[in-house]
């Protein structure tokens, strides 16, 4: 799934901190950020995709090819993940700290 460079990815299940604190998973905002050309983006589209599919949270790329502020930013360490808008990993996507990230997302921490 692709989205346009610089829109925030949103998920309309994606629940408060407040509910995780009440025992309630929260949905993390898992984003991919990559670009044309790039073959540790391939590498870390399948890594995404299986640990998301996994954990059954959906997820959205952001090719960040034509937009300079996205480019100027995290142009030289692409792929990069961020969960809730928090750049967490880049360049090789290790799958059991993603996990492990998105783990402590979901429950709020």
């Amino acid at each position: 799934m692709t989205q346009a460079a610089g829109e925030p990815a949103t998920s309309n299940a994606t629940t408060s901190n407040a509910d995780a604190a009440d025992g309630h998973l929260r949905v993390p905002l898992l984003e991919l950020l990559t670009r044309g050309g790039c073959h540790l983006c391939e590498a870390a589209r399948v890594v995404v995709a299986e640990v998301a599919g996994n954990l059954g949270l959906p997820w959205h790329e952001v090719d960040i090819d034509g937009d300079e502020n996205l480019t100027t930013r995290y142009g030289e360490e692409i792929p990069v993940v961020l969960v809730d808008g928090i750049q967490r990993d880049f360049w090789q996507i290790d799958p059991l700290r993603l996990r492990s990230i998105l783990d402590r997302a979901a429950a709020g921490q």
